[in-house]
């Protein structure tokens, strides 16, 4: 297997009017979660769910920051959880944080700018055949059957990743849920390459506003082992 992104390797995918940033365990050893922030881990968090915790929050915090968010001069705010535990960013804020084998990235946009901002990062390896004919749709799979067995895997953790970003952007807007069936990924170059263009078909209505058919466009992009997806939904 390849090594893990370090540092700055992913940078941001979005539009430059979004915040991104992204940290890793190693190049951020001081990253400290706010006192609010920490009382929503409670007593019995593992290791690994309070190292990922704190550096998704981190990211957050580091990304409202260069978004240009509050007063100059202060820091950014807690953020805290909201309902079904996606995180409360403040008002006027939409965003996503995302984590993964000891790295995050996060991005923050204005809700007068975007309905929805969606981001995710995956390792690749860990979709199985079984795994797979649940995340993709017939034709998806017709398109993946259809590509060298080196590059199916890759091309998998793809769609799996920006169908979790497309849900992470469209779910908090709208509250519909969105299973994997429920959107339909096209890659606009190798799923292998450095970086590319998506684009992405909704199969179920999330309201007037977002009906089945609805289209939107996103990046992704591939370092070492791992993928990043990003999606943004502007307002219809």
């Amino acid at each position: 297997m390849n090594a893990a992104p370090r540092g700055q390797d992913f940078p941001s995918l979005f539009p430059l009017n979004v915040g991104f940033a992204w940290c890793d365990q190693s190049e951020d050893p001081g990253a400290r979660l706010l006192p609010e922030e920490n009382a929503l881990l409670g007593l019995t968090a593992s290791a690994k769910r309070r190292r990922d915790f704190t550096l998704g929050r981190c990211c957050a915090r580091t990304a409202l920051a260069r978004l240009g968010h509050g007063e100059p001069g202060q820091a950014p705010p807690p953020i805290l959880r909201g309902e079904g535990r996606k995180p409360r960013w403040p008002p006027g804020i939409v965003g996503a944080i995302t984590h993964t084998g000891g790295f995050a990235a996060a991005a923050v946009a204005a809700d007068g700018d975007y309905l929805g901002i969606g981001l995710d990062l995956e390792r690749l390896g860990r979709r199985t055949q079984r795994l797979s004919r649940k995340i993709l749709r017939p034709e998806e799979r017709l398109e993946l059957e259809a590509l060298p067995a080196e590059k199916r895997d890759t091309q998998a953790t793809v769609i799996f990743s920006a169908k979790e970003s497309i849900y992470k952007a469209l779910n908090p807007a709208t509250g519909v849920y969105l299973g994997f069936q429920d959107a339909r990924i096209a890659l606009s170059g190798p799923p292998d390459a450095a970086e590319g263009a998506l684009n992405w078909r909704l199969c179920k209505s999330c309201g007037p506003a977002l009906p089945a058919g609805f289209t939107g466009e996103g990046r992704y992009a591939r370092r070492g082992d791992f993928v990043l997806t990003a999606v943004w939904v502007t307002h219809p």
